[in-house]
C-alpha cells in the first residue's frame, strides 16, 4: 500500500518542450495528484485502484483513511478533523450527490472544487486533496475558531463573515455539531508544511520526462 502512495510527477512533455515539434497535435492528458500537484501526459491516466476496488462506505474506509493521512500529512491539517467531516459529510461515500449538487467524499460544490483543480470529484484522491486544500484556506481564514470554520465549509465563507460566526441556519448549526462530536478533542489544526524532498529527472519508457521524489533507480522496477 505504501507503494501505491508514492508519487511521479509527469510534468513535462515532449510535445511541450522547445524545439520538439514532431509530436504537435498529440492529445495531453491532465490530473491533479493528491500532493496538489498538476500532472501533464501524453498517456492516459490509469484508473484510480480505490475507485477500481469499490472503496464505498465506512465499513470499507480503510484505502481511504490512507489518502487522508497522506494528504492531511502534505497540507498540515489534523486527519482526524478531515475524518470527522467525511462521516458527517458523506460517511465515507465517495459516489454520494447532496441535493445542492456537493459531490464526492468531502462533499465538494461544483465552483469548489474548480478553485482546487478537482477535475472528477468522485475520484477519492482528488476529492481528498481538493477538500483537505480547501479546509487548509479556511481555517487560515479563521484561526483558532473551529466552529466557523466548519460553518463557513458548510454555508460558504460569505455567510460566516456576514454573521460574523456559525450563521443561524439549522442545517448549519446541527453540521457543526455533528463534526464537533465525531471529532472529539480537537489536537493540532494546522502545521507547518511538510518539509521539501528531493526530486530526481529522468525519461520514462514512452518518451516523456519524469520528475519525482523516487530515485530513478527505485520507481523503474
Amino acid at each position: 500500500m505504501r507503494k501505491s502512495l508514492r508519487f511521479l510527477w509527469v510534468l513535462l512533455l515532449p510535445a511541450l518542450l522547445p524545439g520538439s515539434g514532431e509530436a504537435s497535435g498529440a492529445r495531453v492528458y491532465r490530473r491533479v495528484d493528491v500532493s496538489g500537484a498538476t500532472h501533464y501526459s501524453n498517456i492516459p491516466a490509469a484508473p484510480n485502484p480505490f475507485v477500481s476496488r469499490g472503496v464505498k462506505r465506512a465499513g470499507n474506509s480503510s484505502g481511504v483513511r490512507l489518502l487522508i493521512r497522506s494528504a492531511a500529512r502534505r497540507y498540515g491539517v489534523d486527519p482526524r478533523l478531515v475524518e470527522a467531516i467525511i462521516a458527517v459529510e458523506s460517511d465515507f461515500d465517495p459516489g454520494a450527490i447532496s441535493p445542492k449538487g456537493a459531490k464526492g467524499l468531502m462533499q465538494l460544490m461544483p465552483e469548489t472544487a474548480i478553485r482546487y483543480a478537482v477535475q472528477n470529484p468522485f475520484d477519492p484522491l482528488e476529492n481528498i486533496a481538493g477538500g483537505i486544500r480547501y479546509l487548509r484556506d479556511l481555517l487560515r481564514r479563521f484561526p483558532g475558531d473551529l466552529r466557523s470554520v466548519l460553518a463557513a465549509y458548510n454555508a460558504g465563507e460569505t455567510a460566516v463573515v456576514k454573521h460574523r460566526g456559525v450563521p443561524p441556519y439549522r442545517e448549519t448549526r446541527a453540521y457543526v455539531s455533528k463534526v464537533l462530536r465525531r471529532y472529539g478533542r480537537p489536537g493540532t489544526l494546522i502545521r507547518r508544511y511538510a518539509p521539501a524532498v528531493r526530486i530526481y529527472r529522468f525519461s520514462g519508457n514512452r518518451g516523456h520526462i519524469i520528475y519525482t521524489n523516487i530515485p530513478p533507480r527505485i520507481a523503474l522496477r
